[in-house]
């Protein structure tokens, strides 16, 4: 396998490890802090923090392969 390839897979190795990690906080705050809120502004600081994580998921793109767009199914 030349550089480029070697370049290419580690690639989709890193951005399948940020998304899963994404997917993990993301789930963490939902069903674990967000419903354990006991005033509106932790409510507006957890959901600010979910819409971070969902940015961070889309500057990544959607995976490339029908392997990776498996782990988008819920």
């Amino acid at each position: 396998m030349g550089d480029r390839e070697e370049i290419i897979v580690e690639r989709k190795q890193v951005e399948y490890e940020i998304r899963e990690i994404c997917q993990a906080i993301i789930h963490m705050l939902n069903v674990f802090l967000l419903p354990l809120a006991k005033n509106d502004e932790i409510k507006q600081i957890y959901t600010k923090k979910i819409n971070e994580f969902y940015i961070y998921l889309s500057e990544i793109g959607a995976p490339k392969d029908i392997y990776d767009a498996g782990f988008f199914i819920v």
